[in-house]
């Protein structure tokens, strides 16, 4: 099971936009860089740098909620 995830994020026209912010296991991750957006049916995803670390963040919009997908160790 992914974790969930509480996610703020900038939408100008339609939700979910860029991720500002995010909080995971109580601790709250600013995000440094948007790497890449992507989408699959019935998931918007963004891949961020936040501190040192890649994190892979998944929006549900069935069922109104966000997840995390993936951590890993950013590299240079």
């Amino acid at each position: 099971m992914q974790p969930e995830i509480d996610v703020h994020c900038r939408a100008d026209y339609a939700y979910p936009g860029r991720p500002l912010h995010f909080t995971w296991e109580a601790r709250t991750y600013t995000v440094e860089q948007l790497l890449s957006p992507w989408r699959e049916p019935d998931v918007y995803g963004f891949q961020v740098a936040a501190e040192g670390q890649i994190f892979d963040l998944a929006y549900l919009p069935h069922a109104d909620r966000w997840v995390l997908r993936r951590v890993q160790r950013r590299v240079g």
